[in-house]
């Protein structure tokens, strides 16, 4: 029903994100696909420097509810 998947840092650095984009299907945020909901995080950021430009760094907190 739900897969939660890794992160792709959607690009990360200007020009890159567009080579992600053009990469990775589901390249960041909530998509889709027939009967399944699929979420991509683009990540926190780096582990050293926060090195981002073009993208933001997120932590998702998702909560799951019961069906009704």
């Amino acid at each position: 029903d739900l897969l939660l998947a890794g992160h792709t840092h959607a690009g990360q650095i200007f020009p890159f994100i567009f080579i992600a984009k053009l990469m990775f299907g589901y390249n960041g945020g909530l998509y889709k696909s027939e009967t399944m909901g699929i979420y991509v995080s683009e990540g926190i950021g780096a582990l050293f420097a926060p090195i981002r430009l073009g993208t933001s760094s997120e932590m998702a907190l998702i909560r799951l509810m019961p069906r009704k």
